[in-house]
């Protein structure tokens, strides 16, 4: 009966000791998920206060004179020069190269895009995001973090009447950074363009250059609303 009653003891005390150990790594959980949680909040208010000339520091910068060629010249109007509500708004990084556009790349016709082409552009793919250069851009203006916040923070306006108010009616446009073939005669760039709750889309654009100018040869587009 002793020795029922010693293993009975010993069970008990197990149980309270296992439970302790629930219960501390219960509460440890909730304190790294609320610090977590709390530092996570301060990192997106910090990264917020972030202008544009805070970010120049912080990240590479697209250079390639070519990239600023095609976009000026295919999206933004080059030569054509657009009143200030009118102008585009683009979102200061540029989209990181996706699986989506890798598989477009290996799926267009070998007419469009050759075997070497493929291999070079797939070659070129990376994650990186970079900073745009605004003062290589035509008829548009780079948003950063700063401004996306400031626009968020009325919860009493909607929040496109209120960007429209802060930036004008030009969308708010997003681009990855194009990839070229070898001889930088073709083209491929992600974009993203958003005018409202329901009007947006997500694209990827093939362009050739013919006698210096970038023509449209494949378009295909990823989602829409």
């Amino acid at each position: 009966m002793k020795k029922l009653h010693n293993r009975n003891a010993k069970i008990h005390d197990g149980l309270k000791t296992f439970h302790f150990f629930v219960i501390a790594s219960s509460l440890l959980i909730v304190v790294f998920s609320s610090l977590f949680l709390l530092n996570l909040e301060n990192y997106r208010i910090k990264r917020a206060s972030y202008s544009y000339v805070d970010l120049r520091e912080q990240y590479n910068m697209v250079e390639d004179e070519v990239v600023y060629e095609l976009l000026n010249q295919v999206f933004l109007g080059k030569g054509v020069v657009l009143p200030d509500s009118m102008k585009w708004n683009i979102n200061c990084f540029t989209i990181p190269h996706s699986q989506t556009l890798k598989s477009f790349i290996t799926n267009v016709s070998d007419e469009l895009l050759t075997q070497t082409d493929k291999i070079s552009m797939k070659r070129q793919l990376n994650t990186t995001i970079f900073l745009w250069n605004d003062e290589k851009l035509n008829n548009a203006r780079c948003l950063c973090p700063k401004d996306y916040y400031e626009v968020g923070q009325n919860d009493s306006i909607d929040y496109w009447v209120k960007y429209r108010a802060s930036f004008g009616h030009g969308g708010d446009h997003h681009f990855s950074k194009p990839i070229f073939n070898s001889d930088r005669s073709l083209a491929v760039i992600e974009y993203e363009n958003y005018f409202d709750w329901l009007a947006a889309s997500n694209n990827i654009i093939l362009y050739k250059k013919e006698n210096g100018k970038w023509i449209l040869v494949k378009w295909q587009n990823i989602w829409v609303s």
